[in-house]
């Protein structure tokens, strides 16, 4: 008899662990307030500061990174018969690019 009384205790723990609590939906789908220093700090945050770039941005273009591509290596441009090869780093992924041009 033990076993049988377990066995249901169980199956009805499981069961609403498994259910979602209809208390936390409303307070979750709730607008948040934010407080006049939040909204103080978003709008410094929107406003462009005095210099076109920071530091990091800086170091990065003279790295050879622009417009979030890097170029590692790029051979080809001097014959139109051979293929130009280019490789490096395009938004975050690596990419090889192999171009013909001929007639130029």
């Amino acid at each position: 008899m033990r076993v049988f009384w377990t066995s249901i205790l169980a199956a009805a723990a499981l069961a609403a662990a498994t259910m979602p609590a209809g208390a936390a939906a409303p307070a979750a789908m709730a607008p948040r307030l934010t407080t006049e220093h939040q909204q103080a700090l978003r709008v410094a945050d929107a406003e462009n500061g005095p210099y076109a770039m920071n530091y990091a941005d800086q170091a990065a273009r003279s790295l050879g990174v622009e417009n979030g591509r890097w170029e590692a290596f790029g051979t080809g441009g001097g014959d139109a018969l051979l293929p130009a090869l280019k490789g490096g780093i395009d938004n975050g992924t690596a990419m090889i690019k192999l171009q013909w041009q001929p007639g130029q």
